[in-house]
């Protein structure tokens, strides 16, 4: 199909609402990307008929578009490779989105959980889960709350809002700011009680004793009970209302978790500890609401348990870190991939203001370096913002080396493969100069993901933890072949060698 043809699209089936938000101008590349916002489009004074029509003539033009959002008061035509029609963003009103015929149909991106057929499918994993470490119920769930129990229907009443970052955070779609909700929900959702408590696995003999049964094989284990669980749709936070945990449907739906997280706009949302003013007469306990219970229990019937999950930081245990990873992988389908891909994380234009001074032309000259040291991986200098939160995920599978400036993209070597390999780059800190700063993500990556880590300090930087006192805040300047031999280094695997040179650089010796 051409742009020709695009004059004949149909004048019905255009939803209210976007797929996604995107930077206005920044069409991406139409190659490797997700999605992006083509410039230099005029909309206004046009009709809907004719806007969507010349969107879609350039989404025909770009590789990967399929969907396109287009808007006429904000003059306003985004493209996406992957959409959920169903679910389309209304928060800010204006736009219409339609799927564009003529490229060949691709996934769109979610995960039809649904319970598997194959009661052999993920037994190593659920074994697995079932023999980590415990959650106690009581650090999860409040008390003046039910449960969940055995019910197949669990309604979350208070999704997981950790601290004012990551609320802000969720309103802005900077998922990098988001890890203590994402990290409690897997904790106290997935291991404290979705995944059936009863029922226990053993190499022994097949026996039962108390409530616990104890299976013999793989073979003989059923699965875990499959559960839907409920999420608030959206809240109230300082007058706006912000669309809540879309990243949990694509996380934590599948046969991985054996659950199917949905959102329900019936879920009431509780105001965060720091708002609760019982003076004006907000209740901290919003699973006391009884015209939302009344409601849902209409809706879904009286087999449905609504729980609160407590406000907590979560245990950070590294087993139970490093198990998420592998939920994760099953519901996407893509625990079998192999990583097999260099991902050199661009920051041009992202939102911190941080930045690599020439990132091009570094970005070469490591594609070149790896393209002798490792000839058989793949390389990819990739924005993470313009890939879906689905198609970021497996791209992280696949990564063996993530090469990346300080900044929250490093939250996401939680989803990279044993054996992978983190390299920070420091150098436009943007006045993070505590000694927390520098310890962030050795903490995350090589601490508790038991990841190969090593940072890089540019030569001639002026920083200290010991003092607090840094200059070059938003960018920072590498020479390309001083990294090159940085990341040589890394390879032939001399990263005590490194982290004493990153030590010495940021305390000036001392």
């Amino acid at each position: 199909m051409n742009s020709s043809a695009a004059q004949s699209l149909p004048t019905a089936g255009w939803d209210d609402g976007y797929c996604d938000a995107t930077g206005f101008g920044n069409e991406g590349a139409c190659e490797t990307d997700d999605k992006g916002s083509f410039a230099n489009v005029q909309f206004r004074g046009s009709s809907w008929t004719a806007a969507i029509r010349v969107c879609a003539a350039l989404c025909l033009k770009c590789q990967r578009c399929r969907y396109i959002s287009v808007s006429l008061h904000w003059n306003d035509c985004s493209w996406f490779n992957e959409c959920d029609m169903r679910s389309l963003h209304r928060d800010v009103p204006g736009h219409k989105s339609l799927k564009v015929p003529g490229h060949e149909d691709a996934s769109n991106g979610y995960v039809n959980a649904t319970p598997d057929s194959s009661t052999h499918r993920g037994s190593h994993l659920w074994a697995y889960l079932r023999g980590l470490s415990p959650i106690k119920r009581e650090r999860c769930w409040v008390d003046s709350c039910e449960r969940p129990g055995n019910h197949a229907l669990i309604a979350v009443a208070m999704a997981p809002v950790a601290s004012t970052w990551a609320v802000n955070a969720e309103a802005k779609g900077s998922y990098g700011h988001i890890w203590r909700v994402v990290e409690t929900f897997f904790q106290c959702a997935v291991l404290g009680g979705f995944l059936n408590a009863s029922t226990g696995f053993s190499a022994s003999s097949a026996s039962s004793t108390s409530s616990v049964v104890v299976y013999s094989s793989f073979a003989t284990m059923p699965p875990p009970a499959f559960r839907r669980v409920l999420i608030p749709a959206r809240m109230q936070h300082k007058s706006n209302t912000i669309r809540l945990f879309r990243e949990l449907r694509v996380l934590f739906s599948g046969d991985g978790s054996r659950m199917k997280v949905m959102i329900e706009d019936l879920m009431p949302h509780c105001p965060p500890w720091w708002e609760v003013n019982t003076t004006a007469g907000l209740d901290p306990t919003c699973c006391v609401n009884q015209t939302a219970r009344q409601e849902m229990q209409r809706t879904y019937g009286d087999d449905l348990s609504i729980s609160e999950m407590r406000d907590l930081r979560p245990s950070n245990l590294p087993e139970h870190l490093r198990a998420m990873r592998h939920v994760v992988w099953a519901n996407l389908g893509v625990a079998q991939h192999q990583p097999d891909t260099a991902v050199f994380v661009s920051n041009e234009g992202a939102s911190n203001g941080r930045r690599i001074a020439d990132e091009l032309l570094l970005a070469q000259a490591v594609k070149t370096c790896l393209a002798i040291l490792r000839p058989n991986w793949r390389f990819r200098h990739q924005r993470l913002e313009s890939l879906s939160y689905y198609n970021e995920l497996r791209l992280l599978r696949r990564t063996t080396l993530m090469i990346a400036l300080f900044g929250s993209s490093l939250h996401n070597c939680r989803f990279l493969p044993e054996g992978a390999m983190v390299l920070e780059i420091h150098g436009a800190l943007k006045g993070e100069t505590s000694r927390s700063a520098f310890s962030l993500y050795p903490t995350i990556c090589r601490q508790e993901m038991g990841l190969d880590y090593a940072a890089y300090v540019p030569p001639g930087w002026d920083c200290s933890v010991l003092d607090g006192s840094c200059t070059g805040y938003l960018e920072a300047h590498v020479e390309p072949m001083a990294f090159v031999r940085f990341v040589a280094a890394a390879l032939a695997g001399n990263l005590s060698s490194l982290d004493h040179d990153f030590v010495r650089a940021t305390t000036g010796g001392r």
